[in-house]
């Protein structure tokens, strides 16, 4: 933190460190109560708990085991330190969704090895200890084989974020790639950063993600002006509209200034390039050029590409 304040300093940037270090966290983390943020970490950790009790029953052995391991009390509490802040690390604002938990991972693999190791300190004969260990790390690949080595990618990556345009980020990106060059500026309304990566273009926007500007927080309305003037400094050839409430989650109280503003500013430079219309988990239509701009979305999930007038 201190290299990133240092080099917010040099580059005149000191308060942007500060809204982001500090103000705009203080109210991502103020929104949620202690019974709600109760109620999504039981409603998450169920569905992790489902596809992988033998590991973390394993890692509970290895939290039980310092009761008999005297010889590594000091490994311990590194261990249980780096458990309880990785979990620490999991709770900032009590929203606790699914791949939070990606950050308490590494702890719980260690201490799942410690509880291998107990076993074997124990005196269990060793065919026990390594017939435990094959059943935990094989019923989570057992219990998910389809999704492991049946599913082709796209059915997969439904399976897991319905109808998020996760696979239909590639072709967007594919066209955007083809149709402008490497300097060229991407705007994204919607929270699909992938389609910068795989397009190899930069933003046209340091927000990247909507979501904070549709909170009900004081920084809203700036944060959308922000990006509305950050937009119209790079002049992007290319905007992508997501007609996706994934990619917004904005509700009845959200600021709309943005999108306001969009419209009008849009259809007055830009003319639509394709559409991408996501009709279930199994199709998807895709309309370039004339095509696109004659067709009507049929489903709720679509995707709107838009290039600058000659």
């Amino acid at each position: 933190m201190a290299l990133s304040a240092l080099l917010y300093q040099v580059t005149g940037n000191s308060s942007d460190f500060w809204f982001c270090t500090f103000l705009y966290p203080l109210e991502y983390v103020s929104r949620i109560s202690l019974d709600q943020g109760f109620e999504n970490f039981k409603y998450v950790f169920e569905q992790i708990l489902e596809s992988n009790f033998p590991i973390l029953l394993l890692a509970l052995l290895g939290l039980a085991s310092i009761g008999w391991r005297k010889d590594v009390r000091l490994e311990y509490k590194f261990l249980i330190g780096f458990f309880v802040c990785s979990f620490l690390a999991v709770t900032p604002g009590l929203y606790f969704r699914p791949h939070y938990f990606l950050l308490w991972m590494p702890a719980v693999s260690l201490l799942a090895g410690a509880g291998f190791e107990s076993l074997r300190f124990a005196g269990i004969k060793t065919a026990i200890p390594v017939g435990i260990l094959t059943m935990v790390l094989g019923f989570p690949i057992l219990s998910n084989k389809d999704f492991f080595f049946t599913l082709p990618v796209t059915e997969a990556t439904r399976s897991i974020y319905y109808l998020n345009p996760f696979p239909e980020s590639l072709e967007i990106a594919k066209y955007i790639r083809d149709h402008s060059q490497k300097d060229d500026r991407v705007a994204i309304l919607g929270s699909e950063p992938q389609i910068l990566f795989y397009s190899k273009r930069k933003s046209a926007t340091r927000h990247l993600y909507m979501y904070p500007l549709g909170e009900q927080h004081s920084y809203a309305h700036h944060m959308q002006t922000e990006m509305i003037r950050e937009i119209q400094v790079s002049r992007p050839e290319f905007f992508v509209i997501a007609n996706i409430y994934t990619s917004w989650l904005f509700d009845s109280n959200s600021q709309t200034l943005l999108m306001d503003w969009a419209q009008g500013y849009v259809n007055s430079r830009y003319e639509v390039a394709g559409m991408v219309d996501i009709l279930s988990d199994k199709e998807t239509l895709y309309k370039w050029g004339e095509q696109a701009r004659d067709y009507l979305p049929q489903s709720d999930h679509f995707l709107l590409i838009y290039k600058k007038r000659s």
